[in-house]
């Protein structure tokens, strides 16, 4: 089964109980591995009109848990920030709720420190191909 229909089935078969229980899950911070599986549920979500309107009574909520992800140091929890963050903002409500708040800082500082880093990456000069690098095995002809 691909990633489409599976995401589709999965959107048409998620309940109310079942958002909130993953809403919960993703806030939790015990067990950051709990709380990036459930976030990683939500992120995946077909994003129709009947999951947004499940969604939307946890949209603050999903808000403080997105913002922690934004900060953490693990560049996993933060790239599932953002794609949550680009799925959701599909909706009018949360786009409002997101604009001006922390968690558009929070965005904005992550969009500056991968600038910042690309722009450093750039400064590193590839190495030339050489046909006898010392790091890797020898090919026998």
């Amino acid at each position: 089964m691909t990633q489409h229909p599976l995401k589709s089935e999965l959107s048409v078969m998620i309940t109310s109980e079942h958002v909130s229980r993953l809403v919960k899950l993703s806030g939790q911070t015990q067990n950051p591995q709990l709380s990036y599986n459930s976030a990683a549920v939500i992120s995946r979500l077909e994003m129709t009109g009947e999951t947004v309107q499940l969604l939307k009574p946890h949209y603050v909520t999903m808000l403080e848990y997105l913002s922690v992800f934004l900060k953490n140091k693990d560049l996993k929890f933060q790239q599932l920030g953002i794609v949550t963050i680009s799925n959701l903002k599909t909706d009018g409500d949360f786009s409002s709720l997101l604009s001006g708040g922390e968690v558009e800082d929070q965005l904005r500082t992550v969009h500056d420190q991968t600038e910042e880093t690309r722009r450093l990456l750039q400064t590193i000069q590839p190495l030339s191909p050489s046909p006898v690098h010392p790091l890797l095995p020898r090919h026998k002809h």
